[in-house]
């Protein structure tokens, strides 16, 4: 005759939330010494750590409850946050207050903290151009976003808008998103101050001295700079001859 199997289920996986149905028996068929209980997980996009569905022999008629009596399944975790990466502002002065602020965002939050490999290159260097060194940022557990703040250097040299680029590299606890590159850029504020001197001063009109006027930069251009440069316009002289002068 049939033979009915008394099982009890549990586990840390939840029947119809994390697997569908329910357990409670399984029949093994006169004649045959095996029956069987398939459990099917559920699929979701959820964070969650791996789970167990435990499945215990109880004693039944017609049999005896032998070893091993539990098995034990487990329903591992597949959905693995994605990793994508912003800055705000896109550029700032090496001078001013403000810093380029790199956000790494995962899609979703993990269970433990989790550490995000990143790659810093561009044309700006660490520690000249900017403070810090950047390998990694870390995510807290049950968190999104974690930040890099770059804090440019204040200094008084003209030279190019200097790029400061974050590249998020593959690590554990996460899977590279798009976008996976930003881009920061630190803009020179350092612009030259130009000057003028004459020497010399003064020089007789059918001399042989010319008046040279000098312009002065204080800080050497990057490019070829064009200074424009206003000539007072002097008033018309009369003129008038003897005639005019006896009237």
């Amino acid at each position: 005759m049939d033979t009915v199997i008394n099982l009890t289920t549990t586990g840390t996986a939840t029947s119809l939330i994390d697997y569908t149905g329910t357990v409670a028996t399984v029949t093994i068929l006169a004649n045959q010494t095996t029956g069987t209980v398939t459990i099917n997980p559920t699929t979701d996009a959820i964070v969650e750590p791996d789970e167990t569905v435990i499945l215990t022999i109880d004693p039944g008629t017609g049999y005896t409850v032998g070893t091993p009596s539990v098995a034990t399944g487990t329903i591992t975790n597949d959905d693995i946050p994605v990793a994508t990466i912003a800055v705000a502002p896109a550029s700032v002065t090496e001078d001013g207050a403000a810093n380029l602020v790199y956000t790494v965002t995962l899609d979703k939050a993990p269970l433990v903290d989790t550490v995000i490999n990143l790659t810093t290159t561009g044309t700006a260097t660490s520690l000249t151009d900017y403070t810090g060194t950047v390998a990694t940022v870390t995510i807290l557990a049950n968190q999104t976003t974690g930040t890099v703040t770059i804090n440019p250097t204040t200094d008084a040299i003209v030279e190019p808008d200097e790029t400061v680029i974050l590249t998020i590299d593959p690590g554990t606890g996460y899977t590279v998103g798009t976008p996976s590159v930003a881009t920061g850029t630190i803009t020179n504020d350092d612009i030259p101050v130009a000057t003028i001197a004459v020497a010399p001063a003064s020089v007789t009109e059918d001399g042989a001295a010319n008046l040279v006027y000098t312009v002065t930069l204080d800080k050497a251009p990057l490019v070829d700079t064009v200074i424009n440069l206003t000539q007072p316009v002097q008033p018309l002289r009369r003129q008038t001859t003897p005639a005019q002068w006896r009237r």
